[in-house]
């Protein structure tokens, strides 16, 4: 069912964003820790983060293939004790593994937390990265890799990225032969350079109480306190934009990614250009998806995004749309991004835009667990809470005139890169 854009028209302003203050402290070894308490909550998240930017010094896919088979053995437990342990204290963990960080999420219950704890010193502290579970691991990925190979906007982004970060980690992109390569020493060695206390950030959310701290304190004061290899690979320059077409003649549907380097959280024109790329494409009721699918009828989706990474960012336009209209639609989304240089938004346009995003930020300050997250995004740039308040403020204030502003500044065709997957 299709959005109503009148279903937002109904003017709200947020004065204010109520936040869930956090305490900090320092361990003995360096590491910093992050929590915010709630009475209410008796399962305990804990984020274990740390860095997994690395340069050509280390082998590709080192990042992932260390965390994925971390838990997979010690010297004290095997995979299967490991897991049995984890299922019968009624607790899990989720597993993310970015461009700029590797984040461990567990969820335990508050009254698990000894046991819980005595397991992640072992886990942190003696991995023994059996063998026959490595070998499982990349013959898993290879797998999904394969799946993935068969998707347009896989090989799209795959594209986009090499072209844009050619030469740097942000463009690596797993290839078989990298599975192939990876040995237990690469792990072993990644493992020793990046998995210390000089390279952690720990947060934790929850009914925490001074016991819960003490466990927490004496778990992770025994890690070591490491020195983080220096990272050597600056962004590449992106001399002159590119039109790239990957042929995929039996394929009834084309992916189409436009989009360019650009800045990240810490920037000062972000915070405003986020509300530009709601315009664009951020939302159901945007230009794009009201010019190219509502109105046309070429695309089944099409939205804009802004990436954000540590040491750089990235803005793109993405969308699916039938083979025999990929040139149609071009030429639409290019007329929409020229619009933007030259047509003020209404003010009932922009009115409407604040209000999602209003409401967006709403939910993403929904719940202690929530809260967290948000304390973690501006953790990983080095930024205070004092980021989304001013977030706000920057919605609050966005005109017009900002928009074509920033819009004449960033979005010129001339300078993205297009990639097509399908026909065209």
């Amino acid at each position: 069912m299709q959005s109503d854009k009148s279903t937002y028209s109904a003017s709200f302003f947020l004065s204010k964003l109520e936040i869930i203050p956090s305490s900090s402290f320092v361990l003995s070894n360096d590491i910093p820790v992050l929590m915010i308490h709630n009475d209410d909550y008796r399962l305990i998240r804990l984020d274990i983060c740390l860095s997994s930017l690395h340069d050509s010094s280390f082998r590709p896919l080192s990042a992932i293939s260390t965390a994925h088979t971390l838990f997979k053995g010690t010297y004290g437990h095997n995979q299967k004790e490991i897991s049995e342990i984890i299922d019968f204290y009624g607790a899990y963990y989720d597993l993310s593994v970015e461009k700029d960080y590797t984040t461990f999420s567990f969820y335990f219950p508050k009254k698990a937390s000894r046991n819980i704890f005595s397991l992640l010193q072992e886990v942190f502290s003696m991995p023994n990265f059996p063998e026959e579970e490595i070998q499982l691991f990349k013959e898993k990925q290879k797998q999904e890799l394969a799946i993935k190979l068969g998707r347009n906007s896989y090989i799209g982004f795959k594209s986009f990225f090499q072209t844009l970060f050619e030469g740097h980690p942000y463009g690596r992109y797993p290839e078989y032969e990298s599975y192939d390569a990876i040995e237990r020493k690469d792990i072993c060695d990644f493992f020793a350079s990046f998995y210390h206390a000089a390279n952690m950030r720990i947060f934790m959310a929850g009914d925490i109480d001074n016991a819960l701290i003490s466990l927490l304190t004496k778990t992770f004061e025994t890690i070591p306190k490491g020195v983080l290899p220096v990272f050597n690979s600056p962004i590449p320059m992106l001399k002159t934009p590119q039109h790239k077409i990957i042929s995929k003649n039996d394929s009834l549907q084309s992916n189409i990614i436009i989009g360019k380097p650009l800045f990240n959280f810490a920037h000062e024109d972000w915070k405003k250009f986020s509300v530009l790329n709601l315009v664009l494409g951020g939302y159901f009721g945007s230009r794009l998806m009201s010019e190219i699918r509502e109105k046309s009828g070429l695309a089944y989706g099409i939205y804009s995004y802004v990436s954000s990474f540590k040491e750089t960012g990235v803005f793109y336009i993405t969308a699916q749309v039938n083979g025999d209209k990929t040139h149609q639609a071009l030429e639409e989304i290019y007329k929409v991004l020229d619009d933007m240089l030259t047509t003020p938004i209404t003010h009932q346009e922009l009115n409407l835009v604040k209000n999602f995003y209003y409401g967006s930020l709403l939910r993403d300050f929904d719940g202690l667990f929530s809260v967290l997250d948000r304390y973690i995004d501006i953790s990983d740039y080095g930024m205070s809470i004092e980021f989304w308040h001013e977030l706000l403020e920057s919605i609050q204030q966005t005109s017009s005139d900002d928009i074509i502003r920033l819009a004449k500044n960033y979005l010129q065709t001339s300078s993205m890169v297009e990639v097509v997957v399908g026909n065209k």
